[in-house]
């Protein structure tokens, strides 16, 4: 192989005009009236400082260049290779992450044959996936070529491989393009796979086709191959298995040697195609080659599909995903068979309305509709971890055990706080039909007997049991406005020897409880447990499930809504946490605590269960009290809010008891608490809809 037939000289001069050299250069092109100069180099160093993350001093500081391009007889003024990258690439991110990128410039990739190779290469170039580009074509561009190479009728007569060259030349003049203008052969083929990567052959020789693979076999070269028909695409990876035989196996004992003739071709292409799955037109055409044909069909889209193919495959690669040996087809007029009207799709009938709580009690005995309000209690994500017995007048909750749990359910204590609550309910409905009893409670089990005297209720327990059942999350953004002066002292009146209640009220505050339950909000999003966890227990429209959460529940803004499948997917929470990335998946949980008008924090007097029930006894009469008054309230709190020390963090989430031990001191320190152990964190929020009952199971 001559100098002449293979060149690394690059089709365009790139000028560096700090140098001598290419100053003087530079002077004389400018000097030349058929010479354009073209400068945009402000523009390009606007969308440079626009870039996200914002680029390091050495790259904003680098060395603009001048590039010229003879053929066009025009110098171009661009910024420096690393900035010049860095603008162009922006928008691969992160489809491909600027690690894969760096990787991608390292890599040679050699195409041979520039017909559907030039949309390999073109797309490969836009892509940054190789940091130097080999092109092998003997043929010039005909007019003919033009139904699919995507050159114009300025480049007729000019190599194939040429005119590839120069157009990756004016999308990114700093890829490395290496030429053969002469035929893949027994000549040439050696020094064009020297130092590949990958090998994508697109040529029309079978003599080559075996040729380049057998070499590249030998050299541990992985090949790939698209055929436009169908599009279909080969993956031959001779780097895992050197022994694999060529073409798949699909051409052994056929003699496809040297120059075919035309009867051999034909059947060594259906051979390799495999005739029963060509497209119906091709296989037509088959019998009209060298008839009413010169030669096979090919579609400038089907080309343009094979170059977006090869891409996807070699971004595989590159990532080091899995990407075995074999054959695809991307039969785009197939695929389009299977299109679906969203319009004719039936959509999935909702789930009947939750029967209102308020009817259901009235319905009840007394007995029941102390059972019905306990039932009524809140719970982590409305799973209701606790068991109901009802025995003469004598009325029990226990709680589950801790197999039904959550993960935020450390060694029971959220359970314990729920069953404090359930207590609470059953003393307000109890006294609300004039049987007013003490409840019996401890970690474990709420017990409350109703006395056999019935004596008429006050107002006020009438008006609480009302509250009571009324009761919701209001997950909802509020209003902001702040709560009165008489509105906290009452609820910090309501503080008992067991449990202590604190009103977080200045705005300042309650800003950096929003930041720091952003980042809890992200943590739960990428906590693989976590998010499993709370994938789950969400619930559609449609289903009627009496646990879990219902999405229309959440309060959502309509942008954070549509989001939500996205966000029910773990592999793409997968992608955000090896990116050290999410911290969008926050936004709406920062965005509702900052809008709150107080935070009412409910502390223990100790960790046990029978303390956080006591205390769960104390935050479900605040919260009773806050609906009464016509505020909304939801719990709002990190999930690791039970969690003592990191092993029990570790237990909730695997692999973030730091970070969830930063949220839990960030969080502490905000809302104004040491050690205590905090019960329930409450966001009160005033003028907003409360938002949706949630289901209950049933009694």
């Amino acid at each position: 192989m001559t100098q002449e037939d293979f060149s690394t000289s690059p089709v365009a001069e790139i000028l560096d005009e700090s140098g001598p050299a290419d100053a003087q250069r530079l002077s004389a092109l400018r000097a030349d009236p058929t010479t354009l100069v073209v400068d945009t180099l402000e523009r390009q160093r606007e969308a440079l400082l626009a870039c996200l993350p914002r680029p390091d001093d050495t790259v904003l500081e680098e060395t603009s260049r001048w590039v010229h391009m003879p053929w066009r007889r025009t110098v171009v003024h661009v910024l420096g290779p690393r900035g010049f990258r860095r603008v162009r690439l922006d928008r691969n991110r992160n489809k491909i992450t600027l690690q894969e990128q760096d990787r991608a410039a390292t890599t040679t990739v050699g195409v041979v044959g520039l017909s559907v190779g030039h949309a390999v290469a073109h797309t490969i170039a836009l892509e940054g996936l190789a940091g130097t580009l080999r092109l092998a074509d003997l043929d010039e561009l005909d007019l003919g070529n033009l139904n699919r190479v995507p050159a114009t009728v300025l480049d007729i007569g000019v190599n194939k491989a040429v005119v590839a060259a120069r157009r990756i030349a004016e999308i990114d003049p700093y890829v490395r393009v290496e030429i053969l203008t002469a035929a893949v052969d027994s000549a040439t083929v050696a020094e064009f796979l020297d130092g590949l990567d990958v090998v994508v052959e697109e040529c029309d020789s079978f003599a080559a086709k075996v040729l380049v693979r057998e070499h590249a076999r030998d050299r541990r070269v992985p090949v790939l191959c698209e055929t436009s028909d169908g599009g279909v695409l080969d993956v031959e990876r001779f780097d895992d298995d050197p022994g694999r035989a060529l073409f798949h196996g699909l051409l052994d004992g056929l003699d496809i040697g040297g120059v075919l003739d035309p009867p051999t071709l034909i059947a060594a292409a259906a051979t390799l195609l495999d005739a029963r799955h060509v497209t119906p037109r091709m296989g037509a055409s088959v019998f009209e080659v060298g008839r009413t044909l010169s030669t096979w069909p090919q579609l400038g889209g089907d080309v343009a599909l094979g170059g977006a193919t090869v891409a996807a495959a070699l971004r595989r690669l590159l990532r080091r995903e899995p990407l075995p040996s074999g054959r695809i087809r991307v039969d785009l007029d197939r695929r389009l068979d299977d299109i679906v009207d969203p319009l004719a799709t039936p959509a999935r009938p909702a789930a009947p309305a939750a029967p209102d709580p308020a009817v259901e009690a009235r319905a009840l005995s007394d007995v029941d509709a102390v059972a019905h309000a306990a039932g009524r209690a809140p719970s982590p994500y409305n799973l209701q971890p606790w068991t109901i017995r009802r025995d003469g007048d004598t009325v029990e909750i226990a709680r589950a055990p801790a197999a039904q749990g959550t993960r935020g359910d450390v060694a029971g204590r959220a359970s314990a706080v729920a069953l404090g609550a359930a207590a609470r309910n059953m003393a307000v409905a109890a006294a609300a039909r004039g049987r007013s009893s003490t409840v019996v409670l401890d970690g474990q089990t709420a017990r409350i007997t109703l006395p056999r005297d019935r004596r008429d209720p006050t107002h006020d327990a009438i008006d609480a049991a009302a509250a009571m059942i009324a009761r919701r999350s209001t997950r909802a953004p509020g209003d902001g406005t702040p709560l009165s002066v008489a509105d906290v002292d009452a609820l910090q009146s309501m503080s008992t020897e067991s449990a202590a209640v604190r009103v977080v009220a200045d705005r300042e505050r309650i800003d950096r409880v929003a930041a720091v339950l952003g980042e809890d909000s992200r943590i739960r999003h990428l906590a693989p447990d976590v998010h499993t966890e709370m994938v789950t227990t969400a619930r559609q429209a449609d289903d009627p499930s009496p646990t879990g959460v219902a999405a229309q529940a959440l309060g959502l803004p309509t942008a954070a809504g549509a989001l939500l499948p996205l966000m029910h997917r773990a592999e793409v929470m997968a992608h955000l946490t090896d990116w050290d990335a999410g911290r969008g998946l926050g936004m709406p949980t920062t965005a509702a605590v900052a809008s709150a008008s107080a935070l009412v924090v409910v502390t223990a007097a100790g960790w046990s269960a029978d303390d956080l029930a006591r205390a769960g006894d104390v935050a479900e009469a605040v919260w009773i009290a806050l609906t009464a008054s016509g505020h909304g309230a939801c719990v709002t709190q990190p999930i690791a809010v039970y969690a003592r020390d990191d092993a029990e963090r570790r237990a909730i989430a695997p692999g973030w008891e730091d970070q969830l031990a930063a949220v839990d001191r960030d969080f502490r320190s905000a809302i104004g608490v040491d050690d205590d152990a905090v019960a329930l964190v409450l966001r009160v929020v005033r003028g907003t809809d409360p938002g949706p009952l949630s289901r209950r199971r049933p009694l």
